[in-house]
């Protein structure tokens, strides 16, 4: 955690493993986890992201590509987020969006989907394809997710599709 408190609401890029790394603004945490705003790699909005402080292998600061993205204009909504999956779950739920999953660590986003239900131990989600297409029902024990993602590009070109299938 010193590690993150000393670059709060700075510009860092994530380095989860050796061969990549996110972007963007760390803006809360606490002793297991940290939500970041991610930045695209044009240095653009790409959502909102809560993961585990020990998947980190270290941060970068300062580096030319991140001065380089300092100089984008952006704006960036505030939503209503802490360091903890809750409000994840709570958001998600309560605005029907479209929702990024990690589940053990694997460092990729493992399914995509809508929360259909939450209870104490699981979270219950209608999954999607990266078309848009229903993908089935997943039920996932909470203890497993080590990652969630929210209003990322990807996730909103998606929703579109859904809403062109609606018209």
């Amino acid at each position: 955690m010193k590690l993150f408190n000393k670059y709060l609401n700075e510009l860092v890029e994530i380095h989860r493993d050796s061969d990549s790394f996110e972007v963007g603004y760390i803006i809360d945490l606490n002793d297991d986890f940290y939500l970041a705003i991610h930045l695209s790699d044009t240095g653009h909005y790409d959502g909102y992201c809560i993961s585990n402080n020990r998947d980190v292998l270290y941060l970068n600061v300062n580096s030319q590509y991140l001065n380089n993205l300092q100089q984008v204009n952006r704006e960036i909504p505030k939503l209503n987020l802490k360091a903890n999956y809750e409000s994840f779950y709570k958001l998600a739920y309560d605005t029907h969006r479209l929702v990024n999953i990690e589940v053990d660590n694997t460092l990729k986003w493992d399914f995509k989907g809508y929360i259909k239900e939450i209870d104490e131990d699981i979270v219950v989600f209608n999954a999607v394809d990266s078309y848009g297409n229903s993908d089935g029902e997943i039920s996932c024990m909470k203890d497993m997710i080590t990652g969630i993602e929210i209003d990322s590009l990807e996730l909103i070109i998606i929703e579109d599709k859904l809403k062109d299938k609606v018209h």
